[in-house]
């Protein structure tokens, strides 16, 4: 069962007397420095001159190109969390909270302690714009392309990064409006890094109004949750069709997480249901963007989209350095490849190929580890390799948490930067960089076996739409498989149909498997690795 967590690695939230949908006049000021210093501000804050980032902000897009857009949002995405970059936290990023009153946490903190005065106001903007510009840069973009058999990045955002004062009006931010007036062209600029490298980008909501889960990820702790008022639904789901509308046309956004870790209250379904009801009524190429559901909305949740070519996929997080305190690692090791594999599976199967594992990662208690250096090194990079196994078998997407922190060193388990070539060898979808091994290319040229004579049309498309996918997504880097087939299915049945082709989806779909395969199984057959499904197929 999997236990779902606050990152927050233990400490307490600290209640801070004021709910999260009070308006700012509620809120403390705190705009009178508390040094005499003229050099500081607020909480004895560094006064910060305006900041000039490194690169240009306002970006360009190219045209929507549809064919590269179902390729990055249908193919297995192999991805890392962007964490901490416009939602800051405390535990990944504590030099942004130098200034924060003792044991406040989350975005808000940072604001408070530098106070709503001009010159607070003004230096807060700095210290963020230089996180914001510096945090993830483009040649981290390029690294991850390159190096780290990355394709895709989950960013967390939140309401206050969107432009404008009307989005955080009559909230505990208003009063810091004017901080987050470039966030938006950081957060823009950051999809454009992404594109450059062909890495798809699944914005998700971390800080819905009113706060959806009362934790630090969500901008602040120790408030009431009160995303549950119908005010505040009713400004998260406007704030998600603007982002949406904004963005509709960029060919890299791979998908919109309505929130993140949300509380398990009534009316959650609902919201989501309305909300991505919202989203696609924008039209245009809205319609068809995937969108996210994330824990702990189940799949009964998803189950009327199942039978449209709707794509809507289901967000769960595993994390085992909490639930598993002095687990001995092979005990561990057991869990993964077994009941929570038999889990997962199941999970894949009732959800047709929409699950996602959308936060995990390598850390594990101390206790949990023994012996050597050497064979604690093995231990962990074992209990790391097999979650991968396992996440490549029974879901369609894996993000780790995260890629970046400060002082990565200290952080064994959560860097991805340092697991990767210690604890991680390989992340592609097949554990390969790229189709540019002669083995593998050379094997690759091959003609598609169509079904023999005597099959029916249906049949004869599918087999070549699942032939011709599977040979596009082998001149991927890195390669992986096709994750959400079912949905890449509906999406391609359903255009044959429009333009009056009048297919059978059961025969398609038996035709689609065949060719897929067929392209899948023979590039398995240069790996190590094994998907359930061919297994016993002889690829020739």
């Amino acid at each position: 069962m999997i236990a779902r967590i606050s990152k927050t690695v233990g400490l307490l939230p600290l209640a801070l007397g004021f709910a999260s949908a009070l308006p700012t006049s509620q809120v403390e000021p705190w705009n009178s420095p508390l040094s005499a210093r003229a050099d500081k501000v607020g909480n004895g804050c560094s006064i910060r001159s305006d900041y000039s980032p490194h690169s240009e902000l306002s970006v360009s897009f190219p045209s929507f190109d549809s064919d590269k857009a179902d390729l990055m949002r249908y193919r297995f995405q192999s991805g890392v969390n962007l964490g901490s970059w416009f939602v800051s936290e405390k535990w990944m990023a504590p030099s942004l909270f130098h200034c924060a009153h003792d044991g406040e946490k989350g975005e808000l903190a940072i604001l408070r302690g530098y106070g709503n005065s001009s010159t607070g106001i003004q230096s807060a903007r700095a210290l963020l714009e230089k996180h914001w510009d510096t945090w993830i840069t483009a040649d981290d973009f390029s690294k991850m392309h390159n190096d780290y058999q990355i394709n895709s990045v989950r960013i967390p955002i939140a309401y206050w990064n969107l432009p404008g004062a009307q989005f955080t009006k009559d909230t505990p931010f208003e009063a810091w409006s004017d901080v987050y007036k470039n966030s938006w062209k950081y957060v823009r600029r950051a999809i454009k890094m992404a594109s450059d490298n062909n890495i798809g980008v699944l914005l998700v909501l971390h800080g819905a109004y009113g706060s959806q889960n009362g934790q630090e990820n969500s901008g602040f702790s120790g408030f009431e949750t009160e995303f549950f008022r119908s005010e505040n639904q009713k400004r998260t789901k406007d704030a998600l069709v603007w982002i949406v509308n904004d963005l509709k046309d960029v060919t890299n956004l791979v998908g919109l997480e309505l929130l993140n870790e949300p509380k398990d209250e009534a009316g959650l379904g609902w919201w989501y249901k309305k909300t991505a009801k919202a989203i696609r009524d924008l039209g245009g190429n809205a319609a068809n963007l995937p969108i996210y559901l994330g824990d702990p909305a189940g799949p009964d949740n998803i189950a009327e989209s199942v039978s449209t070519h709707s794509f809507t996929a289901y967000d769960t997080h595993q994390y085992y350095t909490f639930t598993h305190r002095n687990t001995p690692e092979p005990d561990i090791l057991k869990e993964v490849l077994g009941t929570n594999f038999d889990r997962f599976m199941n999970l894949k199967d009732s959800t047709k190929n929409r699950l996602v594992i959308g936060e995990w990662s390598c850390a594990l208690d101390p206790g949990s580890l023994s012996g050597t250096i050497t064979e604690k090194t093995k231990q962990r990079a074992d209990f790391c390799q097999s979650q991968i196994e396992s996440y490549r078998n029974s879901s369609s997407a894996m993000y780790f948490w995260s890629y970046k922190y400060e002082d990565c060193d200290l952080w064994g388990g959560w860097c991805f930067e340092k697991m990767y070539g210690r604890y991680i060898q390989n992340y592609g979808g097949y554990g390969l960089q790229s189709a540019d091994d002669a083995s593998l290319s050379t094997s690759l040229h091959f003609a598609p076996r169509f079904p023999k004579h005597g099959k029916s049309q249906s049949e004869l498309q599918g087999y070549k739409d699942g032939f011709n996918v599977g040979k596009k997504l082998t001149s991927q880097h890195p390669i992986v498989p096709l994750g959400f087939k079912y949905d890449y299915m509906k999406l391609m049945f359903g255009r044959h149909n429009a333009l009056g082709l009048n297919l059978n989806f059961d025969e398609y779909q038996t035709g689609f498997n065949h060719g897929l395969q067929q392209i899948e199984c023979k590039v398995e057959s240069h790996t190590t690795y094994s998907s359930d499904s061919c297994k016993n197929v002889q690829s020739k």
